[in-house]
């Protein structure tokens, strides 16, 4: 018989154990793809013929057949916002398009005191419309791709993409420290990836890059085949550059990222 026994350490040992193994069950099981279809808030006035004043407005945003846990909710509908530059918080897509129609009758009392101020001015057209594409859904990663454009008068309009990345499973945003184990490995391989297609233009000056040194964008996300690195207009180049978009193949991210995403590369 065994005397003065301390069962404290292996039931401590069994309890690390199967929350181990419950860890690894809940992050290494394949989940299913979220179920997403578009959904909307949209607002006009006017547009009665080609030649009548006309304000549009078309907010297209995901919404989810099942339901999703709040932290993601709030996290992507809360970001939307910030697109047409209302840093709200919205915890679910209810809140979202409350918030979206008294954002759209702000742009309506804009729209009308400017007609009003202008009467004899004929086409005007406002417009600002907000679409989706999702470019990644696997169980694991969700990135969706948004396209910004709006016309409020002046020589052109604006316009621009904008990223979301979500780590399904801890319903949290992926930021480029969260994917790769180290940014300056990240970064040598995106600047290759660059110079590959625009060495020439970098050498003549076109890029805005400090002292040429090479520059991340700002917006980045998962596709289908490659890591997407967008530079919106403007963020690098003059308007007439456009949009740069460089697609970087996973094979040539194999070893750079943290293990989460590994599979990725396979």
């Amino acid at each position: 018989m065994i005397k003065n026994f301390n069962w404290k350490f292996p039931l401590i040992m069994l309890v690390v154990v199967g929350a181990y193994y419950v860890y690894s069950v809940k992050f290494s099981t394949p989940r299913r793809a979220l179920n997403i279809v578009a959904d909307s808030v949209v607002f006009k006035r006017g547009c009665s013929n080609p030649e009548s004043a006309c304000l549009r407005l078309n907010f297209v945003f995901p919404a989810f057949a099942d339901k999703i846990p709040n932290k993601l909710s709030e996290s992507l509908y809360s970001d939307y916002l910030l697109m047409i530059e209302d840093s709200s918080d919205v915890k679910n897509i209810n809140e979202l398009k409350n918030k979206l129609v008294d954002i759209s009758y702000r742009y309506d009392s804009t729209y009308v005191d400017f007609t009003n101020s202008f009467p004899k001015a004929s086409h005007i057209e406002w417009f600002v419309n907000i679409y989706f594409e999702v470019l990644r859904n696997d169980g694991k990663i969700l990135t969706l791709c948004y396209f910004y454009s709006d016309y409020m008068g002046g020589a052109h309009g604006v316009q621009n993409y904008h990223y979301q990345n979500f780590d399904i499973r801890k319903s949290s945003r992926l930021e480029l420290s969260d994917i790769f184990e180290n940014i300056d490995d990240f970064y040598a391989v995106a600047e290759v990836a660059f110079n590959e297609e625009y060495q020439s233009e970098r050498d003549s000056g076109v890029f805005w890059f400090t002292n040429n040194k090479y520059e991340l964008p700002q917006e980045y996300g998962f596709g289908s085949k490659a890591f997407v690195l967008h530079y919106n207009a403007y963020e690098i180049a003059n308007y007439a550059q456009g949009d740069i978009v460089i697609e970087i193949p996973y094979s040539k991210l194999k070893g750079i990222l943290k293990s989460n995403w590994n599979y990725l590369t396979e």
